[in-house]
């Protein structure tokens, strides 16, 4: 997994303005969200029952199916109230035989926050993510039973 320009770091990212992103000071993720998403991916796909075996990347394994995914966004937005955890997923199922792409979407979920603070942020980021783990794992499943 990819992630965007100011998204690849464990800082917990928020914003207050449109088009501006700042970090906690004093909260951190454990590690970036892409690292910490990409066994959650894999995790969604293999409970879909569909695949004989769900590989990460790097691996020396073929299959018949690529996901390529991009941590567009996961930010804690304080411009509305109450504040909210915004997350953007994107993705490219891609035929590994064939080099078609299958399919490609963004995944977004929002969800309100808690509490106005990185404490409120990441319970609102967990079910956020979870949203988008159960969407973009119908979606796959989808795609390549087609």
């Amino acid at each position: 997994m990819r992630a965007a320009s100011g998204y690849a770091t464990a800082s917990i990212v928020y914003a207050r303005r449109a088009n501006e992103i700042e970090y906690f000071n004093d909260s951190r993720w454990v590690q970036s969200p892409a690292e910490m998403l990409t066994p959650l991916i894999a995790r969604a796909l293999e409970r879909t029952h569909v695949y004989h075996a769900v590989v990460r990347a790097p691996t020396s394994a073929r299959g018949n199916w690529l996901l390529d995914t991009e941590l567009v966004r996961l930010q804690h937005d304080f411009s509305v109230s109450p504040s909210r955890v915004r997350l953007t997923l994107r993705a490219h199922l891609i035929d590994t035989t064939t080099h078609r792409v299958l399919g490609s979407k963004d995944f977004d979920a929002t969800v309100v926050s808690a509490s106005e603070d990185a404490r409120g942020g990441v319970v609102a980021a967990n079910l956020a993510v979870q949203q988008v783990m159960a969407e973009l794992a119908r979606y796959c499943a989808t795609q390549t039973s087609r």
